[in-house]
């Protein structure tokens, strides 16, 4: 006759349970998905308070800790794609007037696309934040299969994507850059098909 280890009584017992890494993978899953809709319903709150006569003031933020902080919360995400995600910020705290939810979003956006660009390859993100006299230089670099030269000059436009098949509403990078021209900056792409994508976002600063 016989001996059954108390681990395989366990698992007799519950034959279904579900193994440690399926749960780790089950919570990452999840992180991604509230995160998805985090982004789908600020975007939206977004779009409609361009509409709307009443503006949230500018108060003093600051792009260094805003860049840490949306690099920080997309993480799950470039783990779960996989992607390997790198950031570069400076210690200067690059300070300017202006709405952080916004900039926030619009910051979010343009990397959240670049980890999606770079999924297919495992490729690599690299964000950073750098200050250059009185702006800042948001850059966010992906190793994506890029973007035509047809298609690159209307990824700003209004319902455009790239994305054929897959999800996207064509209105990200076109919020991102109605937030960026509210901020008096400006925002740029440049591709390689094959190679990648870079978008660099200039936001001018306060006077010291």
């Amino acid at each position: 006759m016989g001996v059954t280890s108390s681990s395989s009584r366990k698992n007799s017992k519950n034959p279904s349970a579900p193994t440690t890494p399926t749960r780790v993978s089950s919570n990452k899953e999840l992180e991604i998905i509230e995160q998805n809709v985090r982004l789908c319903r600020d975007l939206l709150t977004m779009w409609q308070s361009y509409g709307s006569v009443e503006a949230t003031p500018h108060k003093l933020i600051s792009i260094s800790d805003i860049v840490r902080e949306v690099v920080a919360g997309v993480g799950a995400m470039a783990e779960e794609t996989p992607v390997e995600l790198k950031c570069d910020v400076t210690e200067d705290p690059c300070s300017l007037m202006g709405d952080a939810v916004q900039i926030t979003r619009a910051i979010q956006n343009v990397i959240i696309n670049a980890i999606q660009a770079s999924g297919d390859r495992k490729g690599t993100v690299e964000v950073s934040c750098i200050r250059k006299d009185f702006y800042v230089d948001v850059r966010i670099a992906d190793t994506g299969q890029g973007i035509s030269p047809e298609q690159i000059a209307r990824i700003f436009d209004p319902y455009f994507t790239t994305k054929q098949g897959k999800s996207g509403t064509g209105l990200g990078l076109f919020i991102t850059r109605k937030v960026v021209d509210d901020h008096n900056g400006s925002i740029k792409a440049d591709s390689t098909p094959g190679i990648g994508t870079t978008i660099t976002i200039r936001l001018p600063l306060i006077n010291n």
